[in-house]
């Protein structure tokens, strides 16, 4: 029983100095330690569910009232919508690469790298997938992890799409945030 009163007094004792330091200064606000800032997310940082416009909801003209009718033609058009196909988004980052030099231009993809990218292409031709579209960063060690993976999965290197988007680091705040991320001089707008 000595053992419980301890634990609880133990306990009331840290709440009761947590909630005195709250009532000397309000303004203290207490953070996970992930977490650098107590500023709200933006609004372009938060995942939105219905990025591809797939939602059944978001293409069906809402219900005018609660009659029955216009529920059974409402739901009748959801049924109608919902998606026959999956979709799948495969992400891919570089091979292996030397980093040395200054510049982008010297970061090639070793040999380890080169045949990283080769058995990457050659577990995507096993899966199976149709390809539409193919998208990589315009960093040279992406652009040659690319080509490498493009000959594997027999994709027409023509429809490649470039783009600087998808260079190395982020464009816009973690979500939940993290105290280590530090954005880049070109990110900060």
């Amino acid at each position: 029983m000595r053992k419980f009163t301890a634990f609880a007094c133990g306990t009331g004792a840290g709440l009761a100095a947590y909630y005195l330091q709250k009532l000397r200064d309000p303004q203290l606000a207490v953070h996970n330690s992930w977490t650098n800032s107590d500023r709200p997310i933006s609004e372009c940082a938060l995942w939105d569910s219905n990025w591809d416009f797939r939602d059944p909801k978001s293409l069906v003209r809402p219900q005018k009232n609660d009659l029955p009718q216009e529920q059974n033609r409402y739901n009748s058009d959801l049924e109608k919508h919902v998606a026959k196909s999956a979709r799948h988004i495969i992400l891919i980052r570089h091979g292996e690469y030397l980093d040395v030099g200054d510049s982008d231009d010297t970061h090639h993809l070793t040999d380890r790298g080169r045949l990283q990218a080769k058995y990457t292409g050659q577990r995507l031709r096993e899966l199976g997938i149709k390809w539409d579209k193919v998208i990589a960063s315009n960093m040279v060690r992406a652009q040659e992890t690319a080509d490498i993976i493009l000959n594997q999965i027999d994709y027409d290197k023509a429809k490649l799409k470039h783009c600087s988007y998808l260079r190395e680091g982020a464009p816009i705040p973690p979500q939940p945030p993290v105290g280590h991320w530090k954005p880049e001089a070109s990110c900060l707008s």
